[in-house]
């Protein structure tokens, strides 16, 4: 028996079993044509690189645009800066992508907070995503950072992952927006 349940499966595969060193076996695969198979080895790899990532992202990508169009993403930063020394003390960062604004990161400043600078940084976006003619934005937020913040901004709750961290819940928001 080997790691997460995989099985020897000799004779399965015609070019016979290859050694397993860090990787897992996987059985032959076949292909969606079902005349081609091909033999596998998985990997586990702590430390992967970028390339590895885009080795991966890659073919999701090409069947993402075979599937639903290319949809091209864009990034979105704003950007609240320290008036005196310039430098960056938190934000808006978010990617636009399928007619959706992704708001990836939202850090309002804690000596601004209760003065309007997330709720200027959210109708910012808002403003841009309509410019863009989106569809909605959605994010994700945990209980203990701004869930009811959102939800004053008129997002409503799509999904939540309790015990995310352990003890907590991790919460999936999206606005729709109107013509």
């Amino acid at each position: 028996m080997y790691p997460f349940g995989l099985t020897h499966h000799r004779g399965r595969c015609p070019w016979g079993l290859y050694p397993i060193t860090a990787a897992l076996y996987a059985d032959c695969l076949q292909s969606k044509a079902g005349s081609h198979r091909m033999s596998v080895n998985i990997e586990v790899k702590t430390d992967p690189t970028e390339d590895d990532r885009l080795a991966i992202l890659e073919p999701l990508r090409r069947y993402n645009a075979d599937k639903a169009g290319d949809g091209l993403s864009e990034k979105l930063a704003l950007l609240v800066r320290d008036e005196q020394t310039g430098e960056i003390i938190g934000g808006l960062h978010g990617r636009f992508f399928y007619r959706w604004l992704f708001i990836e990161l939202l850090v309002v400043p804690e000596q601004t907070r209760g003065q309007g600078t997330g709720s200027r940084l959210m109708q910012m976006a808002e403003d841009l995503a309509r410019e863009k003619n989106c569809i909605g934005m959605w994010l994700d937020t945990f209980d203990f950072q701004a869930p009811d913040f959102y939800r004053n901004h008129g997002f409503t709750e799509f999904g939540q992952i309790e015990d995310y961290p352990p003890g907590h819940a991790r919460f999936f928001f999206q606005k729709r927006l109107s013509a």
